[in-house]
């Protein structure tokens, strides 16, 4: 009888996410029995390997290879009576899940008029064992802010979606006073073998200075944005029309 002991096991998931060393022990007990002369043993799968022979009563395997890979064993004893073949599946993951969707550097929100604004939708996924679903602890996405938030009307807004992502609304507002305002956006994703992948982002809120020489503002009329160019001229671009009014001299 050839028994098979992996190590270390799987975890609750069938998934390992290190290196797997498989001990093959073999022993013949029976009354009369002459004693176990080999073991033999292959491997399929991701890591494939011929057969093997191992005089003697034990024998070992690593299995290091990425994906599904079967080990078939069977020993022999000194009479030449052979086991029936036995197998053991093993199942590594090394690589953290690839969290995709996160706001790209110099994301920001323009202009701030007080609106949510859908920014992104966050996702995870892993080639092999694939993610936990959504559940606390697996993948998480959060969002803070850097100013005070009002409780009645969130700033950030954070909600699954039907593909097991997150569909991410962050609110176009921010103090009078300050630089700007800066959103963090932090996701935690951990697949079925244990692997964590950790991704963040910022978007931002600026505050325009007033030194500037372009700013987006937004006009009293009906033309909607325009351009105003300091200490040079006020160009006012709407309903496909362009104008510019020159600077009216001053005689002191």
């Amino acid at each position: 009888v050839t028994t098979a002991s992996p190590s270390p096991g799987p975890n609750s998931n069938g998934w390992n996410n290190t290196d797997v060393t498989v001990t093959l022990s073999s022993t013949d007990n029976e009354p009369g029995g002459t004693g176990v002369k080999q073991i033999q043993y292959g491997l399929t799968g991701a890591q494939p390997l011929d057969a093997q022979t191992v005089v003697g009563t034990t024998a070992s395997v690593t299995i290091s290879a990425e994906g599904l890979t079967t080990l078939t064993y069977f020993g022999t004893d000194k009479a030449g009576n052979v086991e029936q073949a036995k197998t053991l599946t093993v199942q590594i993951d090394k690589t953290p899940p690839v969290i995709s969707g996160m706001p790209a550097p110099g994301c920001a929100l323009r202009p701030p008029n007080h609106k949510l604004v859908a920014v992104t939708t966050v996702a995870a996924a892993d080639a092999l064992s694939g993610v936990v679903p959504v559940v606390p602890g697996s993948f998480q996405l959060t969002g803070t802010s850097n100013e005070p938030s009002d409780p009645n009307n969130p700033d950030v807004v954070i909600a699954p979606n039907s593909s097991g992502g997150f569909a991410v609304q962050l609110r176009a507002e921010r103090l009078g006073s300050g630089t700007g305002r800066t959103y963090t956006l932090n996701a935690t994703a951990t697949d079925l073998a244990g692997n964590t992948a950790t991704s963040t982002a910022v978007c931002v809120v600026p505050r325009t200075s007033r030194t500037s020489s372009n700013r987006t503002i937004n006009a009293p009329t009906k033309l909607g944005p325009f351009l105003r160019r300091d200490k040079l001229a006020d160009r006012i671009v709407g309903l496909d029309q362009l104008w510019s009014r020159p600077r009216m001299a001053h005689s002191s």
